[in-house]
């Protein structure tokens, strides 16, 4: 985080010192210096109901290691790339700021867990699904530096950086200050009331204003040094922030590659009765031609109807949970509650179906091994039906045909579907699978998350492929957990191009295909990525969330190599040359670094401080 920006109208934005940078370690204790003194006055009633309590260890010995628990906590902060700061710790700003409990009486423990529940509930109720936010715990200026911007610059500039992200900030306001936070386009969403039914508090009533606010930052501008220029002319600035790299490219990237992204954003959605489904194929991001994906959401008891596919299908459970039920060849079914983080796997032709189960039902991510692969062209019950004569049906079930006149009124519409539709939810009047029916000798199910990950410095990684899930001989994946500023390393995979799908977070992904060419393109939650197979790339994550993503394959196994593990195995003298550092320092340091590495590290962690 660098300059704070104002706006002074719209598409027209200054720049204001002081400057944003992120808080060191030297700088902590002036840190420590400025919490201490700006809070606790008279105006900052929440502070004093929280920790000025009758039970208050008010000795010496206890506020040296109160200050020793902040130090330590604006350390992790420091660690985590959360904290920053104007004038060396004379205005700070933490984001996710937390206390240690074990420094905390028991009134103290008890008054923030009341306020913790009261803020979490607030927030959950202001933001749409899925949203993610940060909350400006901490954001203090020291006493002698008040009224010189500091409060400004930094509102501004995490919210610039939570913009860039998409991403809310909440601040914790009181009725003395929430006018000033109005200025930088925060609302006061709640009003909440403290310590009135609390016995051991004699003071007024402590109320906070619970405040949002979004959009401070600008777009990115062409501009590299003394390269490019500002944009003049029309715009689409929301767009331009979700793809700071294509915009301001670094110098590195070269050549013409086709576009490697497309969001779940930008996909047509069907709504149907009780669920939706949007799906991103060959068709909308032309270089997803190995596989295709569709994004479903089933409300509770909602079907998605008795079906098959000419590919195969691999699925991923996003959120909630649902029932899949499919027959095998021998004549066995195979039923399963699956949750998030599960799979399942429909070879081609099997005919299967999915309902979603409890409060809320369920979204998952449905992987087709064919990038022309189209929901249109699902084999459907109603619809196969809808185009057989009655008496057909009558005499292969052996019934009589008045039987069937029920059948769907939509089913012998245009439409010759029913697709998704709510239905019963199972229970024990209306059970699963029949008692007689034969149960399969195979697995079509596998708890991804439940898997005991791959964990390194940087993030963790699970596979699943058929050595751990024998009946998906089609499609492979990697579920990878990136840390804020990790890397998923340099490496490429030789069997099949990659197929991304972003779960959390913000990440960079430079694509070198050759040849002098390379693209760089950037990630956020919803978004498709591609890595044409044999491809070199990494995955850098670029904020202050974990990223979280599949890494799916048209391949019966996961294979990778990676650029470290190469190196490793090359003949020194060999890299070195290649480098142009043999017989040097750094020629030195680089063997050092191989020798003392694993060969792969599929994360790593962040650059040390």
């Amino acid at each position: 985080m660098h300059t704070a920006y104002v706006q002074l109208g719209p598409d027209h934005w200054c720049v204001r010192v002081p400057e944003v940078k992120p808080l060191n370690v030297s700088e902590i204790p002036q840190a420590v210096n400025t919490i201490e003194t700006a809070f606790m006055t008279e105006k900052d009633l929440l502070l004093r109901y929280l920790y000025l309590t009758p039970d208050l260890d008010k000795s010496l010995l206890f506020k040296q290691r109160q200050r020793l628990a902040h130090s330590f906590i604006i350390a992790n902060a420091v660690r985590r790339h959360a904290a920053w700061t104007v004038g060396g710790g004379d205005g700070i700003v933490e984001l996710l700021y937390r206390t240690l409990s074990a420094f905390n009486s028991k009134e103290q423990k008890a008054r923030r867990r009341i306020w913790r529940q009261v803020q979490s509930g607030i927030r959950i109720s202001h933001r749409g699904r899925g949203q993610r936010d940060d909350q400006s715990d901490i954001l203090a200026a020291a006493p002698a530096k008040q009224g010189l911007g500091y409060g400004s610059a930094l509102v501004m500039s995490v919210t610039a950086k939570a913009d860039e992200e998409g991403r809310s900030v909440w601040l914790l306001t009181n009725l003395y200050t929430w006018t000033y936070y109005a200025q930088f386009g925060f609302t006061t969403v709640a009003q909440v009331s403290l310590g009135e039914k609390n016995p051991t508090y004699k003071g007024p009533p402590v109320v906070v204003c619970i405040s949002t606010g979004t959009r401070m930052a600008p777009p990115p501008e062409p501009r590299r040094g003394d390269l490019g220029a500002d944009i003049i002319g029309p715009r689409n600035p929301e767009r331009e922030k979700q793809s700071p790299s294509l915009v301001r490219p670094p110098p590195t990237d070269s050549g013409t590659l086709p576009s490697l992204k497309w969001s779940f954003a930008d996909s047509h959605t069907r709504i149907e009765e009780g669920g939706w489904a949007r799906q991103t194929t060959v068709r909308e991001l032309p270089t997803s031609t190995e596989l295709a994906a569709v994004n479903m959401r089933l409300d509770e008891g909602a079907i998605r109807e008795l079906h098959w596919h000419r590919e195969g299908e691999w699925a991923y459970i996003l959120e909630g949970r649902c029932r899949f039920t499919i027959l095998d060849l021998e004549g066995g079914a195979y039923e399963a509650d699956v949750q998030k983080g599960d799979l399942w796997y429909a070879p081609r032709g099997r005919p299967h179906s999915i309902q979603g189960l409890g409060k809320g039902g369920c979204e998952f991510m449905l992987i087709f091994d064919d990038g022309n692969f189209s929901e249109d062209g699902t084999f459907l019950l109603s619809d196969w039906l809808a185009h057989t004569p009655k008496d057909v049906i009558a005499k292969n079930f052996g019934i009589e045909a008045s039987v069937l006149d029920k059948l769907s009124h939509k089913a012998r519409s245009s439409a010759t579907e029913k697709y998704i539709f709510r239905g019963q939810p199972p229970s024990a009047d209306h059970p699963g699978l029949p008692a007689d029916i034969p149960k399969s000798a195979h697995r079509f199910t596998h708890s991804l998350l439940a898997q005991e990950p791959l964990r390194t410095r940087g993030g963790t990684v699970r596979i699943a492929d058929t050595s751990n899930f024998p009946v998906s001989t089609t499609v492979s994946a990697a579920h990878v957990t990136i840390a804020p500023h990790a890397l998923r390393e340099l490496h490429w995979h030789p069997n099949a191009d990659e197929w991304s799908f972003f779960i959390r977070g913000r990440a960079r992904v430079t694509v070198f295909a050759g040849s002098g060419s390379a693209r760089t393109f950037d990630y956020q939650a919803g978004d498709v990525g591609i890595v044409p197979r044999s491809l070199g790339h990494y995955v850098e994550n670029m904020g202050e969330e974990e990223v979280e993503m599949l890494e799916v394959f048209r391949a019966p196994k996961f294979e990778d190599f990676s650029l470290q593990q190469w190196l490793k195995g090359s003949p020194e003298i060999m890299v070195q040359e290649h480098l142009n550092i043999q017989d040097s320092e750094e020629g030195r340091k680089l063997l050092e670094a191989l020798r003392e590495s694993k060969g792969k590290e599929p994360v790593k962690a962040p650059a040390k401080l």
